[in-house]
C-alpha cells in the first residue's frame, strides 16, 4: 500500500511542476504468420502415445545394427519391439514409457562399462610395448586385454566383474593365476 501512495505523491509533484516525462519507445516485433495454427487441439493421450512410440522406434533404428554378438542388447531390443505392439490405452502408454526409460538406464550403464573397458585396453596397449616380451606382467596384461575384449559382448553384470578382475596392475610379486580361469 505504501508504494501506491508514494506513486501518487510523485505523480502530483511532477504533474505540478509541468515537466514532461520522456515517453518510452515501444518497438513491435514482427512475427511471421503461424501457418501451423489449428483450431483443433490434439488429445493429450494421443500426443503422449505418439511421443512414446516415436522414442521406441528411434531406439530400434539406432541400435538394431549394434546388437550383433551382444545378447543382452538384443533382448532389450526385443522388449522394445513388443512395447511397440501395445495399444494407445493409458496403461499401455505407461508401459511404453517404462520400457523406454529402463532401456535408457541400461544403455547408459552399458556405455559406461564399455568406455571403462576401452580405457583399460588403451592403457594396456600403452604399457605392453614397455615390458619385456614373455615376462610375467606381459603375459598377464595380454590375458587381461583378451578377457576385456571378450567382455564387451557380454551383459552388464558380467562386464563389471570382468572389468574389476582385469583392472589390477601387475607387480612382479603378484600371482595372477588366482584371478583367471584359463
Amino acid at each position: 500500500m505504501e508504494w501506491i501512495s508514494s506513486l501518487l505523491v510523485l505523480g502530483i509533484i511532477f504533474g505540478a511542476t509541468g515537466k514532461e516525462f520522456a515517453k518510452p519507445e515501444i518497438r513491435l516485433i514482427q512475427r511471421a504468420p503461424d501457418v501451423t495454427t489449428s483450431t483443433t487441439t490434439e488429445n493429450p493421450i494421443s500426443v503422449l502415445n505418439k511421443t512414446a512410440t516415436e522414442n521406441l522406434q528411434w531406439i530400434l533404428s539406432k541400435y538394431s545394427q549394434q546388437c550383433n554378438n551382444n545378447v543382452e542388447l538384443s533382448l532389450w531390443l526385443d522388449q522394445v519391439k513388443e512395447a511397440l505392439k501395445f495399444d494407445s490405452s493409458p496403461t499401455s502408454i505407461n508401459m511404453k514409457i517404462s520400457v523406454y526409460s529402463k532401456f535408457q538406464d541400461y544403455d547408459k550403464q552399458r556405455l559406461t562399462f564399455e568406455k571403462l573397458i576401452d580405457d583399460r585396453i588403451n592403457y594396456l596397449n600403452d604399457i605392453l610395448p614397455t615390458l619385456e616380451p614373455n615376462s610375467q606382467c606381459s603375459k598377464t596384461y595380454l590375458e587381461q586385454k583378451k578377457a576385456l575384449k571378450a567382455a564387451k559382448q557380454l551383459d552388464n553384470i558380467v562386464k563389471s566383474k570382468i572389468l574389476a578382475q582385469n583392472s589390477i596392475d601387475c607387480t612382479p610379486e603378484t600371482d595372477f593365476d588366482l584371478y583367471y580361469n584359463y
